[in-house]
């Protein structure tokens, strides 16, 4: 890896920056590479996620699955394989730049963090608009309990 990264350098180098530029433009090279990693990854499972797995949901006569679909759940769960893999990615990529490290990792955290609150966000308007077609939650103030729910959920996600 040492090598791969003084190749490039060198190629940088080569192409007219000058030696003490090279680290800084090899950095937003490696950040432009990561985000179009992530972008690809992101494509694929949406791919997978909406090919199959749509004309499978469209084909079945239960509701509960419209209602996955309508409320985007798949489409916030194909966030999560790529900040997944971002994630193992970034501590390899930017290990010689030992002070953006950090803060490139919290960033990838703090996008997990939404992305999954935005699947459980999506998983609770399910459950609630289940719940207030049912008979025996009728007269009940289901949405009151969600609110209640997802302000919590925020809370303790910080």
């Amino acid at each position: 890896m040492e090598s791969l990264d003084k190749w490039v350098e060198q190629i940088i180098i080569n192409l007219g920056v000058s030696a003490s530029a090279a680290p800084l433009f090899r950095l937003f090279l490696l950040l432009l590479v990561l985000g179009l990693l992530a972008w690809a990854f992101f494509r694929i499972t949406r791919l997978i996620i909406k090919g199959p797995l749509f004309r499978y949901i469209k084909r079945t006569q239960s509701r509960w699955d419209d209602l996955l679909m309508d409320n985007k759940i798949f489409s916030s769960l194909a966030h999560i394989v790529p900040v997944i893999i971002v994630r193992v990615i970034v501590p390899i990529l930017f290990r010689d730049f030992e002070k953006i490290l950090p803060f490139v990792i919290k960033l990838t955290d703090i996008y997990l963090i939404i992305v999954i609150l935005m699947a459980i966000n999506a998983l609770l308007r399910i459950m609630e608009q289940v719940l207030k077609k049912s008979k025996a939650f009728v007269d009940k103030p289901v949405s009151s309990y969600f609110q209640l729910i997802k302000i919590i959920l925020y809370i303790a996600s910080g």
